[in-house]
């Protein structure tokens, strides 16, 4: 009688052995992809990506007044200025242009990195539809 129940003993250790391994492995699992996930998405804001390479294209963005930063994004989304509207409000938020952008016309390339970008739409460049880019006009 007494050796029913130490196989059974035996078996319940072995299945509790066996689901710590499986609860282990996908713990681990789930810390790669998450890590993964984190890279991706901070090589993504901070590697200055451009939605094409040069030269690229001049596009006539319009920024409404009291347009949302959320809502500023996805006008340059979907002009073609910016690959991600989540990484293009990450990277203003981080940005030293943070809460400074402006309603207006401008004229962008898509070949701009996302701080040349911040940078003309918070009027620290010199550039609007009506003038052009002018590296040196900004200050």
């Amino acid at each position: 009688m007494g050796r029913p129940g130490r196989d059974e003993r035996k078996s319940a250790e072995g299945v509790r052995a066996l689901v710590r391994l499986l609860v282990n492995i996908l713990t681990v699992m789930l810390l790669v992809f998450a890590g993964r996930m984190a890279y991706v998405y901070g090589f993504s804001v901070f590697a200055e990506l451009r939605a094409e390479p040069a030269p690229g294209r001049d596009v006539e963005v319009v920024i409404p007044p009291e347009a949302s930063l959320a809502e500023t994004a996805r006008i340059l989304k979907k002009a073609g200025v910016v690959e991600s509207v989540g990484i293009f409000m990450a990277e203003e938020k981080l940005s030293a242009y943070h809460g400074q952008i402006r309603p207006g016309t401008y004229l962008l390339n898509t070949s701009l990195a996302p701080t040349e970008i911040l940078a003309v739409l918070s009027g620290s460049a010199g550039y609007t539809a009506e003038e052009g880019y002018t590296e040196n006009d900004g200050s």
